[in-house]
């Protein structure tokens, strides 16, 4: 949509054309919105659509977040075809999800109409193929957000619902843990019989942005209480960009830790999270998905906007140091000495993890 027609859209469409004229993201979410607005004109309803395109450009954290939606869409269309179209790493995460059609990856393009697109994160790709396909009705996340943006936005599970609440009978979300296939539990249990592992912590010390990441001290010292005085065998995950940083942390200590990067999938890792004792790690995918399937889990916020992104299970403790400058950019910091993240204790997290125990007990 180039800016003349977008503005001429606009003025169709009842809007306000300085709203136009924003940064990128909320443009691109009005554009989303625009594009959804024309669309749908003058259709109440979509009906029983034949073919369903979902899409979700986002990261790993993101799909496990939208899946209680996901889960929803697919109940409430048993006889569609649902292609989901997002990153090749979020889709492995739907391995084990029945009623899902097709999963695409986002470096290709979806084939063949589609009756209904439902957008949970667009992109410039997602809105140029709304452009040109022949989608019969469309809702997207962009339009929801730009509704929310005086009241305030809620957490993105609601924000996900009320994506898809046009379209659904029944107004209950399914919050199901994510499915493990077994197959992937039995490479989980290989794991921890070739290296005689009983009870163990998770450490994940990644995440995308360096802001949301606590120092590698912290993680060693973190490792110590848990082998010192837990009694656990430590096990670190990751993605291969981890690894060099996992092996200065274990060259640091006097005993024996284990890695499991390399060792399998992201469902396989959820695998082994369903073995452990406890999880801690960063605002991050791994954290997201540890705290999606009930274990004990403590998540290390930075500059995230907890209320909106943060985990919802009763068995993840958050630590989190809210500062006014919350939420920021993730990339720029007027406190650079001191960060957010690294106003996390370590006596913070071994109380979390005492809490969690107890309640485990």
């Amino acid at each position: 949509m180039d800016s003349h027609s977008g503005t001429n859209r606009a003025r169709v469409l009842g809007y306000n054309t300085d709203e136009i004229r924003m940064d990128p993201q909320k443009k691109l979410y009005f554009r989303s919105h625009l594009r959804s607005r024309w669309i749908n004109l003058f259709k109440k309803n979509i009906g029983n659509p034949k073919r369903i395109l979902v899409h979700r450009a986002d990261e790993i954290g993101d799909m496990v977040l939208t899946l209680p939606a996901l889960r929803t869409l697919l109940q409430q269309f048993p006889n569609s075809e649902i292609v989901v179209w997002a990153k090749t790493t979020a889709l492995s995460l739907l391995e084990g999800e029945p009623g899902i059609y097709q999963r695409i990856s986002e470096g290709l393009q979806p084939e063949g109409h589609f009756d209904l697109m439902v957008d949970f994160r667009e992109s410039e790709k997602s809105l140029a193929f709304a452009q040109k396909s022949r989608i019969r009705y469309r809702l997207n996340r962009g339009s929801i957000r730009m509704k929310n943006r005086k009241t305030g936005h809620p957490h993105e599970i609601e924000t996900n619902f009320q994506v898809i609440a046009p379209l659904l009978t029944d107004s209950k979300l399914n919050s199901a843990p994510l499915i493990v296939p077994p197959r992937k539990q039995d490479q989980a249990d290989l794991f921890l019989q070739r290296l005689a592992i009983e009870k163990f912590g998770i450490i994940h010390i990644g995440a995308g942005k360096l802001l949301k990441r606590w120092s590698l001290d912290g993680f060693r010292s973190l490792a110590e209480l848990m082998q010192q005085k837990y009694g656990w065998d430590v096990v670190f995950v990751g993605a291969e960009g981890d690894r060099k940083h996992v092996e200065k942390i274990q060259s640091q200590l006097n005993f024996t830790t284990f890695s499991f990067i390399g060792e399998g999938d992201l469902l396989a890792y959820a695998g082994l999270c369903m073995r452990c004792e406890v999880m801690v790690g960063n605002d991050s995918g791994p954290m997201h998905l540890a705290s999606n399937l009930e274990i004990p889990c403590v998540a290390l916020f930075g500059p995230s906007e907890r209320k909106v992104f943060g985990p919802v299970s009763v068995n993840t403790k958050v630590i989190h140091h809210e500062l006014e400058c919350n939420p920021c950019d993730e990339v720029h910091c007027i406190t650079p000495e001191f960060p957010c993240i690294a106003r996390i204790t370590l006596a913070e997290i071994e109380a979390a993890m005492d809490d969690l125990m107890a309640k485990k007990a």
